[in-house]
């Protein structure tokens, strides 16, 4: 079943810019009727994307094209601009829709780049001064300059707390090449500082975006299910509604004919009941209603029992039961419960109080020793025609079909 959210719903979500930064965008992407990969709400980047029917799959390997495979994960990658990415990406298979959270690597890794430009730079200047001093340096400074080589070595290495000692040489422009060489360590070292500083805020930016991702996750999961739930129940009694009736239905008989029980069929109809809102008018004719819905939940509680209301003042229950006996007390019980609701109706030519007629059908599976196609219309019909034989004799009773469906 396809359930159609709510375009600015959608809108709303693909819209959120929260912890994406500049380049970050949220993509629900699905399959058109010629299977082509197409943007399921507006992008960041063109919000007329959707109007203009954009297809995503023309890399077949984008992050979107892997959410809608059914795939699950995150990596970067090449997105349908053809840019380099981080993204993740997950499949939501009850709305046929991938989404995917991204961010451009050129965003994420820019500080990174920008102080390895500035190491590189500092390196080269470092090697181009020790060439220089090289060359001028005579034999009585071979040793301190000697040393300072041992030292810039270090540093070249990584070793970003070494120094060069103050007492290295009494030479005036050693001593000045010392100082230059050890501020430099001292700037190197807090531009790594602040290099890990920005590892540490990409490393949180990523944990907000995942915690955001599984956040949409979420909610798009529980607006699904409270939409599925909607679906298939009566607003105003809360029954189950007709569509579920033709979904649940052949899954019961099938069972009944596995098991070998029986399956119950009993359809509902209220006397009397457009007398009924003709005098008491249309809001008791829905709080009857309701009263009703609730004993026939309150008289079928078994795991297998379900109950609809098939439109108006018609009900339906199924159930799988042992024997037809057991069925006919059951609807004796419903009966029974429906009087003792107590609901006044003068305008009744059956009793005081609100009543009901039921007609019974059954399909006996006790027998069944091979799978048999379900035949609702059949099932129908024959709690029909046993509806009508109550009401005109009477009313107010619950009749069983002459005849039975069975293997």
């Amino acid at each position: 079943m396809l359930v159609k959210l709510n375009d600015d719903w959608l809108a709303s979500i693909t819209s959120s810019q929260l912890g994406l930064s500049a380049t970050g965008e949220i993509v629900l992407s699905q399959q058109d009727e010629q299977g082509r990969l197409v943007v399921a709400a507006p992008l960041r980047f063109n919000k007329y994307a959707v109007q203009d029917n954009i297809q995503l799959d023309l890399n077949h390997n984008v992050p979107a094209n892997r959410a809608v495979r059914g795939e699950e994960g995150g990596s970067d990658g090449l997105d349908y601009r053809n840019q380099h990415v981080l993204a993740g990406w997950v499949n939501l298979p009850i709305l046929q829709i991938g989404l995917v959270v991204k961010q451009d690597m050129s965003e994420i890794l820019a500080p990174v780049i920008a102080q390895r430009h500035i190491l590189i730079a500092v390196s080269t200047l470092v090697l181009v001064v020790i060439v220089w001093v090289s060359l001028l340096v005579t034999r009585r400074f071979v040793k301190p300059i000697h040393e300072l080589v041992v030292i810039v070595a270090a540093l070249g290495r990584g070793q970003w707390m070494m120094r060069v000692p103050q007492n290295t040489s009494h030479n005036l422009e050693i001593h000045q090449l010392s100082m230059g060489i050890n501020q430099m360590a001292e700037t190197i070292e807090r531009q790594l500082v602040q290099l890990q500083q920005q590892a540490n805020e990409l490393k949180e930016q990523a944990s907000t975006l995942e915690a955001h991702t599984h956040n949409l996750e979420d909610l798009v999961t529980k607006r699904t299910q409270e939409l599925e739930r909607l679906s298939v129940v009566d607003p105003m009694t809360g029954l189950f509604n007709r569509r579920h009736y033709m979904n649940e239905a052949p899954k019961l008989w099938r069972q009944a004919a596995r098991n070998q029980q029986i399956l119950l069929f009993i359809l509902l109809d209220v006397d009397k009941f457009k007398e009924y809102n003709d005098t008491q008018g249309h809001q008791a004719g829905d709080n009857a209603l309701i009263r009703i819905a609730q004993v026939l939940q309150e008289n079928c509680r078994r795991g297998s029992d379900l109950v609809f209301r098939m439109g108006g003042e018609e009900m339906a229950v199924l159930s799988l039961v042992q024997t037809a006996q057991e069925a006919l007390i059951l609807a004796e019980h419903i009966l029974t419960a429906i009087q003792m609701c107590a609901i006044p109706h003068p305008a009744s030519c059956v009793m005081p109080v609100l009543t009901a007629s039921l007609g019974l059908s059954l399909f006996d599976g006790t027998v069944c020793n091979r799978p048999i196609e379900p035949d609702l219309d059949h099932l129908y019909g024959l709690a029909d025609a046993a509806l009508y034989q109550a009401k005109t004799t009477g009313r107010n009773r619950a009749v069983l079909a002459n005849s039975k469906l069975n293997c």
